[in-house]
Parts: C-alpha cells; structure tokens; sequence
C-alpha cells in the first residue's frame, strides 16, 4: 500500500480527490469485517494492480511468429519458482523447455495423440510433487534438429542435464545421442554470476541487480501446444488452475 501510494505521502486522509478516495478504500482499518477486507484486497491486488502480482508477466507471440521452422507443432514446457523459495523484492525465477514434433503437422496431430502426449507429460513432469528443474549456472545442450530438439538447459552438473534431457526426449520415445551434447562450465562461476549482484539507481528508485543464473528450484506448472497459423496455445497440462479447457490437470 505505502509503495503503490507513495505519490500521496505527507497528504492526509481524505474524499476529495480521486487518488486519495481509491487509498481510502484501499485502506484496511481495524474494525472492518473479514468480508470488507476481502473486497479491500480484491480491489486492491486485483483492480487496482490487475492481478499482476498473483501471476509471473506474460508475453504473447504474434501470431505469424508464434510456430517457426516448417511449421511443425512446438510443445513448450514452464516452470516456476515455488512462492515459498521467492526473495522478497526479487521476481520468481521461470524456467521454459520447448521441442519439435517434427513427425507431426497440423493436418496429421489428432486430439488422441494430443491427449497420448498430454498424459506422458504429466507422468514424466507432473506426477507426485511434480518435477524439480535443479536450475544453475552451468549449460547443458542437446541439439538434434531433425528430430526437434535445440535444448539449452541451465543445470548445476551435468547429472542433472542429462536427466532433464532425458525426460524430454522420453516425450516422444526418443532415446538421447550423447554424442550430440555438450556441457559447459565457467571457471570462475561465483564471480561470473553472483547470486547477490547488488543494486542499482533507476529512474531515482534503487533496485536490485537481474540476477543471472541464480541456482535456483523450479517447479513444473504447465505445457502447451503451438501450432501453425493458430496465435492460442493448446493446454496440454496446467496444475495452478490458471487455464481453461486443459488437456489433463494436475
């Protein structure tokens, strides 16, 4: 409240202009009722900031750009920071996965083999307490094209990249070719990403430093489905109730 209102500090209370009426109502006093503060905090966090704290930014992809190379169909794999590990001030840490069909199209991928994947993808990444990406400072990469993968996984050793990569290609029962991986290290990982890398003045306001390669937990949260000349994903899994009409849930 005193960062979304600070362009009213020093102004007392009051009715009399838009601005300060919308902190009124904002304004959680000692004797409102649970039902009060709910509609205070609804229209708080979800008018007033439009939900923007309760979820990561999205950014869509024009429509022409959204399935690039042969127009094969492109399944993206997210991940989340658990909202339990978030460093206050700091945004959740994402992690994203995507591979080709590059066997498929839009005219052969039928909704029993959406669903066929939709269910391995929740087996191999969504079972239990849902798959943990061990995200690091070190990279992992697994290219092989004509089968749809161009893989660049940020890891802490290389066990972790080879079981990651391994999981992908098991969504297509591909088994991987070690000779098409690589695994690089810095030398000096500390220095080169510090997981605290300080602050910095912006536009007045001191914020702190993008953090690179932080070692960090991810969680599974969701897949979906790109096809060709079709700008709205399919929601192949979704375990945060966030989507409609998903494929299979968590």
């Amino acid at each position: 409240m005193r960062r979304e209102f600070r362009d009213l500090d020093g102004i007392e209370d009051s009715i009399d202009t838009p601005r300060t009426s919308l902190r009124q109502a904002c304004l959680i006093g000692g004797n409102d009722s649970a039902k009060i503060i709910q509609l205070k905090l609804f229209l708080f966090y979800v008018i007033l900031r439009k939900a923007k704290d309760l979820h990561p930014p999205i950014y869509a992809v024009p429509e022409k750009k959204a399935v690039l190379r042969r127009n094969r169909p492109q399944v993206k794999l997210y991940f989340l920071e658990d909202l339990v590990d978030i460093e206050f001030g700091v945004p959740p840490v994402e992690g994203e996965i995507s591979f080709r069909l590059m066997s498929e199209t839009n005219d052969t991928l039928t909704r029993s083999k959406i669903e066929q994947l939709a269910i391995k993808i929740k087996n191999t990444f969504g079972s239990g307490n849902r798959y943990v990406w061990r995200k690091g400072k070190n990279m992992f990469s697994y290219s092989d094209w004509p089968l749809g993968y161009q893989l660049q996984l940020l890891v802490r050793d290389r066990t972790d990249g080879r079981d990651l990569a391994e999981k992908v290609l098991s969504l297509q029962n591909h088994t991987p070719d070690w000779s098409k991986a690589n695994y690089a290290q810095n030398e000096d990982p500390l220095s080169a990403y510090p997981y605290n890398p300080g602050t910095e003045v912006v536009l007045g306001e001191t914020k702190k430093k993008y953090r690179r390669r932080p070692n960090v937990d991810v969680r599974f949260t969701a897949a979906f489905l790109f096809l060709a000349e079709h700008p709205n994903p399919v929601v192949l899994y979704d375990s945060q109730l966030l989507y409609k009409n998903p494929v299979v849930r968590s």
